[in-house]
């Protein structure tokens, strides 16, 4: 099922050391021609999602009820039903930044807002001001050309961690998976994995300020993007053999890291008179409290009444399941013939930090539906993929996947776009 075919070495697949092609420098001649194939890929993949979510979407506005447009035509209705949920908080914070009680021009005041950091809102103020309609057109630009660029540094870690023939289905098994289409969304996921994505192929060539710029650019996106310290301390003493001899100044590039959740922090004590305010913000959605897995999973198992409550039986359904595939592929990722290696543990490290904050932290442990949202969060254990791409390396487990994962996730974009809660 991938688009095109590349032949050349690649690591070894075993869990012993890379090869010698993984780890030796790379002419420039040949970085480049690399470069230029990962953007035509990236770029392939990338028009073939939007090519088939806007068919989705055609078909969905003959079908379903959508959220209406504002009045500004079909084209504001196609803009307007991609952004929804948390895509309008985004956006609304694009237009008047974090209000706080008795600022003169906000209708309302929503103590929630902080809890969403500021680079995305940023970077989508800046593109409406070149940008024509509004605001929403502006997120969603920023948002499917940071997927785009998530597809094409995909494609070369890929490459570079797995070989040439195994990168474009890490591209297939991304795009394929129920909630893949969160990247075409005014949601962060985008940003989020084009920037960890970035800092991690950063972070494995041994260019550790670039690094670290793009990592506290990821921590201004989302706050557990400063979790990928620890996978950056790993892979840097692990390439110094855990030598502290070895270690050089260029090591400030890992404290980077945290540097944009620090500068945000110092605005919330400006703005709010709390650097927390982000984390107590939390409250709105009654999540913060630190909650057994199996106690989450419990309660979640307990909302299952389709019967009494059917649209939040199914989000557990969804969300369990993700949380089972979750635990099942980081299981993968350390045994078995899919393993990764050992120097590539540091996938795991930033992969798996995220959701396992996220499976621990829990929405409101008595809301119902206790997990809400971990099906979409589950995108950030990226390792996963690259597991994956070695299973679809068997045609049969290839098109199980596909056909398992693509109709799941037509059913949700259609719920998505619909207004309805799908992740």
């Amino acid at each position: 099922m991938v688009l095109s075919q590349e032949v050349g070495g690649s690591p070894s697949a075993d869990g012993g050391e890379p090869s010698p092609a993984a780890t030796e420098p790379e002419e420039q001649p040949a970085e480049r021609g690399r470069w230029s194939r990962a953007w035509r890929i990236g770029a392939l993949y990338w028009l073939i999602c939007h090519v088939g979510y806007l068919a989705v979407q055609f078909i969905a506005l003959r079908f379903v009820p959508v959220t209406p447009g504002n009045g500004r035509g079909w084209l504001s209705q196609v803009i307007n039903n991609w952004v929804q949920w948390d895509g309008r908080n985004y956006v609304h914070i694009a237009n008047f930044g974090y209000p706080i009680v008795d600022d003169p021009g906000f209708k309302t005041v929503d103590s929630s807002y902080p809890v969403w950091p500021p680079l995305y809102p940023a970077l989508v103020r800046l593109a409406s001001y070149v940008l024509p309609s509004d605001m929403s057109f502006a997120a969603l630009v920023v948002s499917n050309l940071a997927a785009l660029g998530m597809l094409v540094v995909l494609y070369r870690w890929a490459e570079h961690e797995l070989g040439p023939k195994l990168s474009e289905r890490t591209l297939l098994m991304l795009i394929a998976f129920p909630t893949a289409f969160f990247l075409a969304t005014a949601y962060t996921e985008a940003l989020f994995l084009f920037l960890t994505f970035a800092a991690l192929y950063c972070a494995r060539r041994d260019h550790w300020w670039a690094a670290g710029l793009l990592a506290g650019a990821a921590s201004a996106t989302r706050v557990l993007g400063v979790l990928i310290v620890f996978a950056f301390a790993y892979e840097y003493l692990r390439q110094r053999n855990f030598n502290w001899r070895r270690i050089r100044f260029n090591v400030l590039g890992v404290a980077l890291a945290p540097s944009g959740l620090i500068l945000y922090m110092a605005y919330l004590w400006q703005r709010f008179g709390n650097p927390m305010q982000f984390r107590d913000a939390q409250s709105f959605w009654g999540r913060g409290g630190m909650h057994a897995p199996w106690t989450t999973i419990s309660h979640a198992l307990r909302g299952i009444s389709l019967s009494q409550n059917p649209n939040g039986a199914v989000l557990n359904l969804l969300d369990l399941a993700a949380c089972i595939l979750g635990v099942a592929f980081l299981v993968l990722c350390f045994v078995g013939p899919w393993r990764l290696r050992r120097d590539q543990f540091y996938l795991i490290l930033a992969g798996a930090l995220p959701f396992l904050v996220a499976l621990l932290q829990p929405v409101n442990i008595d809301s119902g539906t206790p997990m809400q949202s971990l099906n979409r969060y589950v995108l950030a254990l990226f390792p996963m993929f690259f597991v994956m791409a070695k299973m679809a390396s068997n045609r049969f487990v290839e098109k199980f996947i596909l056909f398992a994962a693509l109709p799941l996730q037509t059913g949700l974009i259609m719920l998505y776009i619909s207004g309805q809660w799908a992740g």
